[in-house]
């Protein structure tokens, strides 16, 4: 999990600073909406998927994937790699305290406009449904409800705001904000997500824009928009839900310079479906990497079976026979941490250079259930500048991870189709200080 959120924190990263540099500029805004849409999609799937794409170390094993990786330490206690400085219980409450506010903002925000709804005056104009209403400063737009504060009824510019409001609705703009409100509700520590959702709202608006001025001149709309008369940004709790309120200080000033930018060019276009594209590429490419430069001599023996497809794991001396399949994992899982806490110890050259990381190691257990082919498949890859002592710690760490695997006691074999088969699967062993 820790794994995943750094990577999704990482790619919405990377995907907001290509927004920005590309794409934040242009007038495509459809484009835009659709990218802004995707990113957050993109930056949850592939953390989530990639791993699962060729790499040998996360290779299709089954078991591999399910193993929690385990953590030496150097103070000689044994611990779970998804353990952290502060306890599992300290992260949920910070976790969900974060999630209940956000979620109660949001909500707060959609009964508050609905309030303002509810308590509007119902009025129509060339055939647009609208209300009027003394609670709120400046006019919005709530899926199909539009709110006009009551002080602009007989205003001249009445029809240009009801029809810029107009466009919200049509369009769906305020599904796309509750989209990124969940999505902000449960990724609350993503700010990328955050910054995404106040480009998708600027995005509304200069669609909104765009169509509006087809039937105004677009200098009387710009001069409306920096009319005083609409000077006021929506209260607060509004502005957390799923309205679009017509005037918005913040966004002003790039609604006004879109407003006069000239057509962005064709070609950029095409920079739309090529960058995605290739960066969704570039990293699924940068997970897949370390597949590169594999040897054929470290390639498993073909009678070597996944445990996806076994009957029954692999079990030590004191597991039940009879169980479950569950909870013979986990009793499997039990045994293999008992194993490593009485073979643990960190090595000297290592501890004293501080160098820490982890070690992948694939092995098979054999049809008679002994330990056979433990390698390294990844090891910790120092600088290109590390001298040879430091080489010399990570072989002493590569050889350690090494014995404790090779030293595991006979079990009883996996199992398929009613008789033993060898079993294959990978290790991940972390090296820490602390």
């Amino acid at each position: 999990m820790k794994v995943f959120l750094i990577n999704m924190l990482l790619f919405s990263g990377i995907y907001y600073t290509l927004y920005l540099l590309l794409f934040r500029r242009s007038n495509f805004f459809k484009l835009n909406r659709f990218v802004l849409l995707l990113i957050p999609l993109l930056s949850i799937a592939i953390p989530a998927i990639a791993p699962f794409f060729n790499d040998p170390i996360l290779e299709s094993t089954g078991f591999a994937t399910t193993l929690l990786p385990l953590t030496i330490n150097a103070d000689l206690e044994m611990t779970s790699q998804n353990s952290s400085t502060l306890p599992f219980g300290v992260w949920t409450i910070v976790y969900g305290f974060g999630a209940v506010v956000s979620l109660s903002l949001f909500l707060f925000g959609l009964f508050k406009a609905h309030k303002i709804w509810s308590h509007g005056k119902s009025a129509t104009w060339e055939n647009i449904q609208f209300r009027f209403s003394r609670n709120t400063p400046a006019s919005f737009a709530f899926f199909n409800r539009i709110v006009v504060p009551e002080s602009l009824e007989h205003h001249p510019n009445l029809y240009t705001i009801l029809r810029h409001e107009q466009v919200h609705c049509r369009q769906a703009h305020s599904a796309d904000v509750v989209y990124y409100n969940l999505l902000t509700v449960i990724f609350w520590f993503n700010p990328f997500f955050h910054l995404l959702m106040k480009e998708l709202r600027q995005t509304h608006e200069c669609l909104a824009d765009e169509k509006t001025i087809e039937k105004t001149s677009r200098e009387v709309y710009a001069r409306m928009l920096l009319s005083s008369t609409f000077g006021q940004d929506s209260p607060f709790p509004v502005t957390t839900g799923s309205v679009h309120p017509f005037f918005n200080s913040s966004l002003l000033k790039t609604r006004i310079t879109m407003l006069y930018k000239k057509q962005s060019p064709r070609w950029l276009k095409t920079a739309y479906w090529i960058m995605l594209p290739l960066a969704l590429l570039m990293t699924l490419h940068a997970c897949n990497k370390a597949s590169e430069g594999k040897d054929e001599s470290t390639e498993m023996p073909v009678e070597a079976v996944s445990f996806a497809e076994v009957e029954q794991p692999p079990l030590f001396e004191d597991c039940d026979v009879s169980a479950g399949m569950d909870e013979q994992k986990v009793c499997f899982q039990r045994g293999l941490i008992k194993h490593l806490q009485e073979h643990m110890k960190y090595p000297d050259k290592a501890k004293e250079l501080g160098l820490e990381g982890t070690v992948y190691v694939q092995f098979v257990i054999d049809q008679n259930g002994k330990i056979q082919n433990a390698e390294v498949m990844r090891g910790i890859v120092p600088d290109d500048s590390a001298s040879a002592e430091m080489q010399e710690a990570r072989k002493e760490l590569d050889d350690r991870a090494i014995m404790i695997i090779s030293k595991l006691p006979q079990m009883s074999p996996a199992k398929m189709k009613g008789k033993n088969t060898a079993i294959k699967f990978t290790l991940p062993i972390s090296f820490r200080l602390q």
